[in-house]
């Protein structure tokens, strides 16, 4: 597949070296052009799909317990700061450099 390699930053063809056998960490890939053998993030993807569910937790939370107006409001921005960080955890780096020839 042509994808852009995060080690030459290059377009090139990742090729498939070993499939998964982790939950953490994905299939295996290698760089054409500088040899560098690459691994799918599966952790930062899966914590990614955490992002919607954190945005409505606050909502059943409120309704389930009875909060002061500043709670509420620390309540939201708790659970939005941790949403931005999930999300830019989970979008920010897809594939890990493993090793470099």
């Amino acid at each position: 597949m042509k994808k852009i390699c995060p080690s030459c930053k290059n377009k090139s063809d990742l090729t498939l070296l070993k499939k998964a056998k982790s939950f953490l960490i994905g299939n295996q890939y290698q760089c054409s052009n500088c040899l560098a053998v690459l691994a799918w993030d599966r952790l930062s993807h899966l914590l990614s799909f955490l992002f919607p569910i954190l945005l409505i937790t606050p909502m059943l939370l409120i309704q389930v317990i009875e909060l002061s107006e500043q709670q509420i409001i620390n309540l939201y921005i708790g659970f939005g700061l941790t949403s931005l960080l999930l999300l830019a955890f989970g979008f920010y780096r897809r594939y890990l450099v493993v090793y470099k020839s």
